[in-house]
């Protein structure tokens, strides 16, 4: 339940003991800057937060993917090219 924090233009979460999502916050959307409206998921009879697990893909991949991508198209290779 931390709000992640950037150093060295990276994304941290230093609280090494914070509170843990729960379902029943969740469903209740209580945290008004990640919800945007209810969702379909949640007619399922399954705790949305604990009946998941982190995915490959999503918890790696991406991320990596992302900084990749931002590197290829304005790192400084591709701005020496430009000048």
């Amino acid at each position: 339940m931390q709000e992640g924090i950037f150093v060295n233009r990276r994304m941290t979460f230093p609280e090494a003991n914070a509170d843990l999502q729960k379902d029943d916050e969740f469903n209740s959307m209580t945290d008004e800057a990640h919800h945007r409206g209810s969702m379909p998921l949640s007619a399922l009879p399954t705790g949305l937060v604990t009946s998941f697990v982190f995915d490959y893909m999503h918890s790696v991949c991406l991320g990596v993917m992302r900084k990749l991508v931002k590197f290829w198209l304005g790192g400084p290779v591709h701005s020496a090219l430009q000048h």
